[in-house]
């Protein structure tokens, strides 16, 4: 046996095998890890609160509150195009859905989506109390919703003329 472990032929091929190896744990260590990169980059969860004088704070992260045992919601953000996606919660309005309704009150016609460039937060959200049930279709009578359409948008020129918006910021 020792005679065995001594010869060169075996160990050669002991190092050859050692070498081959470490090569094929490299190569899978690198693809594995480039897929689970990419994956985790194509969608990030908000977090943190909004405030907005007429709706109060805005949570968009189940995990701020520690209620997702109770319900598990999130705003997401991909950053291949900069939408937003998903609910927010308002314990004065309820439900914020981030989603494409393909429709809009007005400029710009587009669901809430962060520019890429600039960090400015565009287009619109919808409120979900407006509804008579679930978060699209008919809407509830106009009393009951006080002539609110549930619109929210996110940035623009408010009746004063003072500009609003969101902005984000990814440094922090």
């Amino acid at each position: 046996m020792v005679d065995i472990l001594r010869s060169r032929n075996f160990l050669t091929l002991l190092l050859l095998v050692i070498v081959a190896g470490l090569i094929s744990g490299i190569i899978l260590f690198k693809k594995d890890f480039s897929s689970v990169k990419n994956v985790q980059a194509a969608t990030q969860y908000l977090s943190g609160f909004a405030w907005s004088s007429n709706v109060g704070w805005i949570s968009f992260n189940c995990l701020d509150g520690s209620v997702c045992a109770i319900s598990d919601y999130k705003v997401t953000y991909n950053d291949a195009n900069g939408w937003l996606e998903g609910y927010a919660w308002s314990s004065n309005i309820g439900w914020i859905r981030f989603y494409d309704f393909g429709f809009y009150p007005e400029s710009p016609n587009t669901m809430a989506k962060i520019d890429l460039l600039t960090g400015n937060v565009t287009g619109w959200a919808r409120a979900c109390a407006v509804f008579q049930s679930g978060c699209m279709g008919a809407l509830k009578p106009d009393y009951e919703r006080g002539g609110w359409d549930g619109w929210i948008k996110m940035a623009g020129t408010a009746s004063n003329g003072n500009p609003y918006g969101l902005r984000f910021d990814n440094t922090l």
